[in-house]
């Protein structure tokens, strides 16, 4: 019974690391992934390179993990990494569909910028010190 809570957890880590993976390809699939600014970014060919093979090798581990490995023991323990992943899916899918936390988002907030803000940003300084400005 062990081996079965380790190979759900140990899946179910891989398949937490491929949920973003997936998605940051699908967004340099469709045009929508903005390079960040910073001291390491992949640019041109390199970033997609490295994001499908980041998929490859996660669905690989990923279907490793979950393949049957002990006929011994009954089908419901060789397949629970499949059963918990398909239980654990489902919920999700149920709660995203009643409560739509996607339609929540506000515009100009870190997950969807806006070009231009309405409110320009405060000064981080107060008023009291900063210097007259110049005529």
């Amino acid at each position: 019974m062990l081996s079965v809570l380790v190979a759900f957890a140990t899946g179910a880590y891989y398949v937490g690391f491929l949920a973003p993976v997936v998605a940051a390809l699908y967004l340099r699939k469709t045009g929508r992934w903005r390079d960040a600014s910073g001291p390491f970014v992949l640019r041109g060919r390199a970033g997609p390179a490295v994001n499908v093979a980041a998929a490859v090798w996660l669905v690989f581990e990923t279907v490793n993990i979950a393949w049957p490995r002990n006929t011994d023991l009954p089908w419901w323990q060789n397949y629970a990494f499949l059963i918990g992943i398909a239980a654990l899916g489902l919920l999700g899918l149920v709660y995203f569909l009643a409560r739509r936390p996607d339609r929540r988002f506000e515009l100009g907030g870190a997950a969807v910028p806006v070009a231009a803000r309405a409110v320009p940003a405060a000064s981080s300084t107060p008023a009291a010190d900063r210097e007259p400005a110049q005529t």
